[in-house]
């Protein structure tokens, strides 16, 4: 090692300069190997995990919108075969309705004719019961006047 004692400056170019250049050319590489590189290796693991999961939630959203598609066909399915299950036992009530009508008219009838004859027998016994009574007055009459006159 030189000393220089009639030049102050201060930068002075020495051995020692070239052995701090080796020495920081040391550290670089030591560093490098033993802090940059794995942290390179653990940023680009990150970025690969981060990737996976997006394509992971984008897989599930896809995944999330074919369910969601599937229900509403389901849906409109079983609204469709409600509405034409409706429209068969609104169909078969109409039906059964008809021809509930159709019986309680043909009852309304039968019972009309029946209570129809049994009137007219009435009438007829009743007509008969006056023709009795006014013949039986009549001859009451005539056999009280003959016996008077």
């Amino acid at each position: 090692m030189e000393i220089i004692v009639n030049n102050m400056a201060l930068i002075t170019i020495n051995e020692t300069l070239f052995v701090q250049l080796l020495s920081f050319l040391i550290f670089l590489f030591i560093i490098n190997r033993v802090m940059f590189r794995p942290l390179r290796r653990t940023m680009n693991e990150r970025d690969t995990y981060i990737q996976e999961i997006q394509s992971s939630i984008r897989q599930a959203e896809d995944e999330t919108a074919a369910i969601l598609d599937e229900i509403n066909a389901q849906e409109s399915a079983a609204r469709s075969e409600a509405s034409a299950l409706a429209k068969e036992i609104e169909d078969a009530g109409s039906d059964e309705s008809v021809k509930i009508l159709s019986d309680t008219r043909e009852e309304i009838k039968k019972r009309l004719l029946e209570n129809r004859e049994l009137v007219e027998d009435q009438i007829t016994h009743a007509l008969q019961d006056i023709r009795n009574q006014a013949t039986d007055l009549a001859d009451a009459m005539i056999g009280k006047l003959t016996d008077k006159g």
